[in-house]
């Protein structure tokens, strides 16, 4: 991954005056007393968008202004504990993601346990963008911090690494087009991920039932590129609708998210695919991976309880 560390502190008092000019003004508190207080921030860029990998080496309290972003956060080791103003605490472990600074004009506060986490900064205007204001005209905002399924979660866990892996590392990073393009997809799956007011109030078009054209058109489309990186505003754009109405429509004739319905066919192909390829040349795990399984086990347990019996008697 190229980039460079924007910051990288032994001293609290230091990476606090830093982290307040890079992203908003707040407070640090060191909780571990007698460890190492090391603050490290390894920025990547792709274009105008930030992709910054932060490690913490010590447990902190902090204490945030409102930002003017939203920081999307994935967590590689640790903890971080959001508390939100009026709200119970929302903790964030290995393998989750979080929105910091979710709720417009609002401060936050929390904890850092000996953390390392990617963070992108999210425009929240882009929220709007990506999904058209909500009832009355008004931008659409988050208004959780935490994530409203499992599954959710772990779809949005996978477009980050899809991004700090595969994105970053691409020859286009510095083309003016690609960071648009990257921050309006993240913004999008955002939506599909986190508690919005785009959710609460969904407009009489999103509402209206006479969607099966829509939906034959929209599954067709995911039917033809299930073996490619498609996220729900794709699907969405591909039937010029917007991402809520997409996932209205799913919700009422397929009782399933748009997601849901994706992985359900990637399965069927996966399945088609290990009926008729040979086991002496070709492993489950390949084939899992080639429809966008990356966790085997996670595989085996939904294939079984789709298709019933074992997946296959070859090796992983």
């Amino acid at each position: 991954m190229t980039g460079n560390f924007i910051i990288d502190s032994d001293d609290i008092g230091e990476a606090e005056t830093l982290l307040s000019a890079t992203y908003t003004k707040l407070r640090l508190s060191e909780q571990s007393h007698g460890t190492p207080t090391r603050t490290r921030v390894w920025r990547t860029q792709i274009g105008s968008l930030n992709v910054d990998e932060f490690e913490y080496s010590y447990d902190l309290e902090y204490a945030a202004e409102p930002m003017d972003t939203i920081m999307l956060c994935r967590v590689l080791k640790g903890a971080i504990e959001d508390h939100l103003p009026g709200r119970p605490p929302e903790m964030f472990t290995t393998g989750e993601v979080a929105a910091l600074g979710a709720l417009d004009d609002t401060a936050y506060t929390g904890f850092v346990h000996r953390a390392v986490f990617t963070a992108i900064s999210i425009d929240r205007c882009l929220l709007t963008e990506v999904a058209g204001p909500s009832r009355g005209g008004r931008k659409v905002s988050l208004t959780s911090s935490a994530p409203v399924s499992a599954d959710a979660s772990q779809h949005l866990v996978d477009v980050i690494d899809h991004v700090r892996h595969t994105v970053v590392n691409s020859d286009f990073t510095q083309e003016p087009f690609l960071a648009g393009t990257v921050a309006r997809y993240l913004a999008a799956t955002m939506l599909t991920t986190f508690p919005n007011t785009a959710l609460a109030e969904p407009s009489i078009g999103d509402c209206h039932d006479g969607a099966p054209v829509l939906m034959r058109r929209a599954i067709a489309f995911i039917d033809e590129n299930a073996h490619t990186d498609i996220s729900p505003a794709d699907v969405a754009a591909a039937v010029n609708v917007t991402p809520q109405a997409l996932l209205n429509m799913f919700r009422l004739h397929r009782n399933c998210t748009p997601m849901d319905y994706v992985r359900r066919v990637r399965l069927h192909y996966a399945h088609l695919e290990l009926v008729d390829s040979d086991p002496e040349t070709t492993t489950v795990t390949q084939i899992a991976r080639r429809w966008g399984f990356r966790e085997f086990g996670l595989f085996m347990r939904r294939y079984v309880q789709t298709y019933g019996g074992e997946a296959d008697t070859r090796s992983p």
